[in-house]
């Protein structure tokens, strides 16, 4: 986050330059650099380490897609048609999102998104806010859902959460006028466990907190499509 507003800081200071004679710009520029070595330093660690396995981002996720689609197969909801779609990360610009709402957002009807992130470890819950710079929050009406659903199942142990500093899908979502929540598996404190570490295996996954998880997150689209 320091280094998108360093960058965003250094654009607007230079645009400025160029019609007032600040001297002082080049020294500004300093905190810039030092954010592009510090950025560019984590992307180079990052491209030397081995790849993970990724049990818990995001295998848990598209296990829990795949399973939800196959069990809506089997029994069909009433009221609602299911879009069950795996975009790949965020961490490629969403590409994958943004190009399923622009070919489909046209055929929904009164649509809502349920986004699944990391939920081998911790949870079930949901996030009541995300973004980098500029803020995109959940849908009131589905986290009208979700808190409804803890307060009739407490033995879920699920409650909300938010993301500091990064997003998910749902960004897309809203971007176009989608409603939508993301099922999180966040710890209570926002911490996302084995979140780009080695670490992420599959011994790492904790089959209680997927349980629930799994519970929770059946309960929430069919809740949907109840009241649709």
């Amino acid at each position: 986050m320091i280094a998108f507003a360093a960058f965003i800081f250094q654009a607007v200071i230079y645009t400025l330059a160029v019609f007032f004679p600040w001297d002082w710009v080049w020294y500004a520029s300093i905190v810039s650099a030092a954010a592009a070595v510090l950025l560019a330093a984590m992307c180079i660690e990052a491209d030397s380490t081995p790849f993970t396995a990724g049990a818990n981002d995001n295998a848990s996720a598209v296990g829990m897609v795949l399973t939800l689609a196959a069990q809506f197969r089997r029994q069909p909801l009433e009221n609602t048609r299911i879009f069950a779609v795996i975009t790949g990360c965020e961490e490629v610009q969403h590409y994958g999102a943004i190009d399923f709402f622009k070919r489909h957002r046209a055929e929904m009807k009164d649509p809502r998104a349920v986004i699944l992130e990391m939920l081998g470890c911790a949870g079930p819950a949901w996030t009541t806010r995300e973004g980098i710079i500029v803020p995109f929050k959940s849908d009131p009406s589905l986290l009208a859902v979700a808190e409804r659903l803890r307060d009739a199942h407490p033995e879920w142990k699920a409650y909300a959460s938010q993301i500091s500093g990064g997003n998910s899908e749902l960004s897309d979502a809203v971007r176009f006028q989608v409603p939508a929540i993301t099922l999180f598996g966040l710890k209570p404190n926002g911490e996302a466990p084995f979140w780009h570490q080695r670490q992420d295996t599959f011994d790492k996954m904790d089959p209680d907190v997927m349980e629930r998880t799994w519970e929770f997150a059946l309960a929430m689209v069919q809740e949907i499509d109840q009241s649709a």
